[in-house]
C-alpha cells in the first residue's frame, strides 16, 4: 500500500529495532498513550499489539529513500466495526504531511477493505498538529478526557464511515 510519498508495509517483530528509534523518544512519546520505552520487549509487545487479531499495523518507509519513518495502526475495538487509530513519526518527520496522506489512504481502506463503520483517535490536546489534521480529515471531537498530568486532556475524535 501506498501515499504520495510513503509505502506501507505490514509491520513485523523485525521493525522492532526501528520502532524501538523513535518509541524511546522523549518527544515521540510525550503525544503517545505509552510511556518513552527504555526497553525493547516494551517496543516488542507494542508491536504485537498492533498486529493482534483483527488490528492492522504498518511500518511506514519513504518512497525515495525507503527510510522509516513511522507506524500507522487501525486496532478493533470492542464494538464491531470500530477501530483507533494510532499512529507515530519520529520527530525528524513531524511537518511533511505524512499524516494526511495517510488518512487519506487509510480512511477508505477501513471503509472498504475492514468494513469498519467508525473511526476514532486518541490525540493529546497539546498536539495541535494532529487534531488540525484529524479536523482537516473530517473527524470530530467527541469526548475531552481530564488527566492531572495532561493539563490539555486528552481529546477523543470520531468519524463515522
Amino acid at each position: 500500500m501506498e501515499t504520495a510519498a510513503l509505502v506501507l508495509t505490514p509491520l513485523r517483530p523485525e521493525d522492532a529495532g526501528e520502532v524501538f528509534s523513535m518509541t524511546s523518544s522523549p518527544a515521540v512519546a510525550r503525544f503517545m498513550r505509552f510511556d518513552t520505552h527504555t526497553r525493547r520487549e516494551e517496543t516488542a509487545a507494542l508491536i504485537e499489539e498492533y498486529t493482534a487479531s483483527s488490528n492492522r499495523g504498518f511500518a511506514l518507509r519513504r518512497k525515495t529513500d525507503g527510510r522509516f519513518v513511522g507506524v500507522f495502526a487501525l486496532k478493533a475495538g470492542e464494538t464491531p466495526g470500530v477501530y483507533t487509530i494510532s499512529v507515530f513519526l519520529g520527530e525528524a518527520h513531524w511537518g511533511h504531511g505524512y499524516f494526511t496522506q495517510l488518512l487519506g489512504r487509510m480512511i477508505p481502506y477501513a471503509r472498504e477493505v475492514l468494513q469498519a463503520s467508525v473511526l476514532q483517535a486518541y490525540v493529546v490536546g497539546e498536539n495541535l498538529s494532529s487534531r488540525r489534521v484529524l479536523e482537516d480529515s473530517g473527524f470530530s471531537v467527541a469526548e475531552i478526557l481530564r488527566f492531572d498530568e495532561l493539563s490539555d486532556g486528552l481529546y477523543i475524535y470520531r468519524l463515522a464511515l
